[in-house]
């Protein structure tokens, strides 16, 4: 960063400006780019880059630039517009058949606020879109805690689909949530999703809920013998993200049971990310330094992280 800044300071903008009038479509994108990191951008540069992103004649990554040169102002009327037009434009289904289209569409669309991502979804219905990306982009916009929206997109066949529809997942959630998140994250021969994405979103999501009930379903999987050792690992980062020192008792107590290494490593890693360290974590990570190597190396990172190294130990 600091070297950018230096660089920056360096560069002749009336010089940029005037290459910026002469360049080629080509050059074009990657020469706004550059100028919209400089200071003065204005709303004429935007206009530049808006029609750039209109000339069906300009070469594809170019017309890229200029929407992430849009995207990156998209708080300003001027990106805001042209991006909607973009997204509307090209997403449009007589369109977004054709792969360029679709993707120059997509860009514009995730750039833009959540209640236009919705808009778009629904005047466009891309929720039905056969292309991943779109679907997925639709599903991300849904209204929040919507239980029927999303139990209908865990259907998806897509896991990208399947994923997104979790990431805004947030508290409150109802029971039938719930249920379908912790089914979700766990044993696929026992309704667990087929992909592994698609499982640890569905965990993340249930730490995110921040209820009693979500607490007991993530213990469970947790501490879920029969459970694969990276879903269990799912839980215990869910209930270390979503319950803080609660959760790291509870996978702190799973880890000094000495564990195999693969479950072991990862409830570990797991301690590493608590916001606040505990006793009786401080206690298994030490005990974890003298087991397996790819344990023990795991373990002294998360000491160093919480605890400010394995000099805390006892």
């Amino acid at each position: 960063p600091g070297s950018w800044a230096r660089t920056r300071r360096r560069i002749p903008r009336r010089a940029l400006d005037d290459q910026l009038d002469r360049a080629a479509p080509a050059r074009l994108g990657i020469l706004l780019r550059v100028r919209a990191q400089l200071p003065g951008a204005d709303d004429a540069l935007l206009d530049r880059a808006a029609a750039l992103t209109r000339d069906e004649a300009a070469p594809f990554g170019a017309r890229v630039s200029a929407l992430r040169v849009l995207a990156e102002a998209r708080e300003r009327p001027v990106a805001h517009d042209a991006l909607l037009v973009a997204a509307r434009t090209h997403l449009a289904p007589a369109r977004r058949r054709a792969q360029a289209s679709e993707i120059l569409g997509w860009i514009a669309a995730q750039a833009l606020p959540e209640p236009d991502q919705r808009a778009l979804a629904r005047e466009l219905d891309l929720a039905g879109d056969p292309a991943p990306r779109l679907s997925a982009l639709a599903v991300r916009a849904l209204p929040p805690r919507d239980t029927d929206a999303l139990l209908a997109a865990l259907e998806h066949p897509w896991p990208q689909v399947r994923s997104a529809a979790l990431q805004g997942w947030d508290a409150p959630c109802d029971a039938t949530a719930m249920r379908t998140l912790a089914a979700r994250a766990g044993a696929p021969d026992r309704g667990g999703d087929a992909n592994d994405g698609v499982a640890r979103a569905a965990a993340a999501a249930l730490g995110r809920c921040a209820s009693p009930r979500a607490h007991r379903l993530l213990v469970r999987l947790l501490e879920d013998d029969r459970a694969r050792p990276h879903r269990r690992a799912n839980a215990a980062r869910a209930l270390v993200d979503g319950f803080g020192p609660e959760g790291a008792e509870r996978v702190a107590a799973v880890l000094a049971s000495a564990p195999p290494e693969p479950l072991a490593r990862r409830l570990a890693q797991a301690l590493g990310r608590a916001p606040r360290g505990t006793e009786a974590a401080l206690q298994a990570l030490c005990h974890a330094r003298s087991q397996d190597p790819r344990v023990a190396a795991a373990a002294r990172d998360a000491l160093r992280a919480r605890y400010g190294g394995p000099s805390a130990c006892p």
